[in-house]
C-alpha cells in the first residue's frame, strides 16, 4: 500500500465516523455490500466513479478531500 492509499483510507473511515455510520450503514446507502466498504477502507481498491460519486454524497464530503493528490 502507497502513502496515498494510506491517506485515502483513513480519510473515508474518518468522514464515515464523523456522520454516525456504521460500514453496514453506509453500504446500504450506497448501495454496496460492507464488504466493498470494509475494503475500501484497508485500501483494496475503489471501485467505479459512479461509486465514488455515491461515497462523497454519502458522507457531505467532496472528492478532493477523500482524495488528496500528493505531490
Amino acid at each position: 500500500m502507497q502513502n496515498e492509499d494510506i491517506k485515502v483510507t483513513t480519510n473515508l473511515a474518518e468522514y464515515r465516523k464523523s456522520k454516525g455510520y456504521s460500514q453496514d450503514q453506509l453500504a446500504k446507502i450506497i448501495g454496496v455490500t460492507t464488504a466493498t466498504i470494509q475494503n475500501w477502507e484497508n485500501g483494496r481498491g475503489m471501485g467505479s466513479v459512479e461509486r465514488i460519486i455515491k461515497l462523497c454524497a454519502a458522507l457531505d464530503a467532496d472528492a478532493r478531500e477523500l482524495f488528496p493528490v500528493q505531490n
